[in-house]
């Protein structure tokens, strides 16, 4: 059982505390043949059980969707920024799995052993109501140099903007060196905090294999022993609170050098 984790990343650490202590993997074992035999005992029950756990299920997983990425994000230090858009009159960007398959070739064959995380959105106009394009967003460690040119256009921050020439084929890639990993990766965060307009069986997100995710650590700790880990940090940089319907959890942010 735990009730702190602490994740450490590149610049970061995040504590969570939480009300009541989780059980691990292990301590629920003993539980799972019960619950099943109280599920299959009533089939009304069981039907409202599916409904509820289907709606709990998709916030679930978009809660567990953004918290991949925030670890991703936070526990790699990152050099470029590359926005990929997609030519209409090559690739129907409107047609998501159509998109992905040609994305995905891409990425295998001219950005195989890169380490990255991309994420998808969907553009929209509200006033037309058109389906709108996919485009991805993403954060490099590292590119094929011989593959990188120079545009000679620079953006709002005089940052050279660059271009793959694998990729003119599909469509526009937009790319500039990150100065501050920290600043990128919040901005990042905050990102996904939108509405992307993606499907909720779709995929939200493509990482390579080789990232970090943080160094975890699981703790069962008195109030006592929380306060005393909390001010070997200093001041929390930000404070956030969340609830369900069995637990309490508080997440404190720390900024290291």
């Amino acid at each position: 059982m735990y009730n702190v984790k602490i994740i450490r990343y590149i610049n970061t650490v995040e504590i969570e505390t939480i009300n009541s202590a989780i059980r691990t993997a292990i301590d629920k074992e003993d539980n799972t043949e019960k619950k099943l035999l109280k599920l299959l005992s009533n089939e009304k029950t069981n039907t409202r059980i599916i409904v509820q756990d289907k709606e709990r299920s998709i916030k679930t997983s978009i809660y567990r969707t953004k918290k991949s990425i925030f670890q991703y994000v936070r526990a790699n230090s990152w050099r470029y920024f590359v926005t990929f858009t997609f030519n209409l009159s090559v690739v129907d960007s409107t047609n998501y799995d159509l998109v992905l398959k040609k994305f995905k070739y891409f990425i295998n064959n001219h950005l195989q052993g890169m380490q990255y995380i991309l994420i998808p959105e969907r553009g929209h106009n509200p006033q037309d109501g058109k389906i709108g394009k996919i485009h991805f967003h993403g954060l490099f460690v590292d590119l094929p140099e011989n593959d990188l040119f120079f545009t000679g256009h620079y953006d709002k921050k005089h940052r050279k903007i660059f271009q793959l020439r694998s990729f003119s084929k599909l469509g526009f890639s937009n790319i500039t060196v990150i100065s501050d990993t920290r600043k990128a990766s919040s901005y990042i965060v905050k990102y996904i905090s939108k509405d992307l307009g993606i499907e909720d069986n779709k995929k939200k997100y493509w990482c390579s294999r080789n990232l970090n995710k943080g160094a975890v650590e699981r703790l069962l700790l008195r109030d006592n022993e929380i306060e005393e880990i909390l001010k070997q940090y200093g001041t929390a940089t930000r404070i956030t609170n969340s609830q369900t319907k069995y637990n309490t959890y508080t997440y404190y942010q720390f900024d290291i050098n």
